[in-house]
């Protein structure tokens, strides 16, 4: 099994994976009910993008949503869909109670020419509502890349339960940049170059999520060692977030505030053996590796 990953990978359009291929790595996964890997407290690797999965604009979990939605007009209430014309990208999360719209179209009616819209945002979930708007970011721009204008979204201020309306977002990158001359809605948008430097971020933690599906894999076809190999290419990528956090508070940038990675060698090889017996010949490769550290 060899393993390469592009810190500088292309953020264009890619293809998605095929049923097969979803269907051959969901049987891979099932086979394990413990994570081998620890990512805090919010487990986010349920979904494609962390905690989202993509889904249609007929969901009927994100139809309940969107019907709650204070920018739901009231005769479109029961409507069988929620989206508008051309290029949407539906998200929920695996139990259905959070949603999220992008939409991507050149053909606008404001000063916007090319730009992602958030058209539809309602979380209900335990998930932080900042992450959820970053890892969508993330999700929009893997499916259409980044517009030379960012994103962009609006809110109706009185509309909000909170003394800062819009703060999910503005904890997410965005800025307020006006508002709208006949509704009087906050704009809040994300520009380009934000963009690239929060997706540094998460292409580090969306790497490992799939190291762990890689570890998973490894110990299904019984090749241990190559566990604890992938296991260390997880520790680089870990030790590269850090470094990207840390760079993140000395300037005081917004952080992702729920990923923190605190998985250890001990505890992932109790992960790994669950009776609490853990082979000889693991212990060594990581005593050979600490004292090649020392030394």
């Amino acid at each position: 099994m060899q393993m390469t990953f592009d810190y500088n990978q292309d953020l264009k359009v890619k293809n998605p994976p095929t049923k097969q291929e979803k269907q051959k790595l969901n049987k891979s996964i099932s086979l394990f009910t413990q994570p081998v890997l620890s990512f805090g407290e919010n487990e986010e690797e349920n979904g494609e993008y962390g905690p989202w999965i993509i889904t249609n604009k007929c969901d009927r979990d994100m139809l309940r949503l969107a019907d709650c939605h204070y920018s739901r007009a009231r005769k479109s209430i029961g409507s069988s869909q929620f989206t508008r014309p051309g290029k949407n990208l539906v998200l929920r999360t695996e139990i259905g109670d959070a949603g999220w719209v992008s939409w991507y179209s050149k053909k606008r009616d404001d000063h916007f020419k090319d730009v992602i819209e958030c058209t539809f945002f309602r979380n209900e979930s335990r998930y932080l509502s900042s992450d959820l708007v970053k890892w969508a970011v993330y999700a929009s721009v893997q499916r259409w890349g980044i517009p030379s204008e960012g994103f962009i979204t609006f809110v109706k201020d009185d509309a909000i339960q909170s003394t800062n309306p819009g703060s999910n977002y503005i904890h997410a990158g965005f800025k307020k940049v006006g508002r709208t001359k006949v509704r009087n809605l906050t704009i809040l948008q994300l520009l380009p170059n934000q963009i690239e430097e929060s997706l540094h971020d998460i292409r580090l933690i969306h790497q490992l999520f799939s190291v762990r599906q890689l570890i998973h894999v490894a110990l299904t076809d019984g090749e241990l060692e190559e566990a604890i190999n992938i296991y260390r290419l997880a520790k680089t990528i870990e030790a590269g977030l850090r470094e990207q956090k840390s760079d993140i508070a000395r300037r005081k940038l917004h952080k992702w505030d729920s990923f923190v990675p605190n998985e250890e060698p001990m505890d992932f090889l109790h992960h790994m053996f669950t009776d609490n017996w853990i082979p000889e010949e693991m212990l060594c490769l990581f005593e050979d590796e600490n004292n090649s550290e020392e030394w």
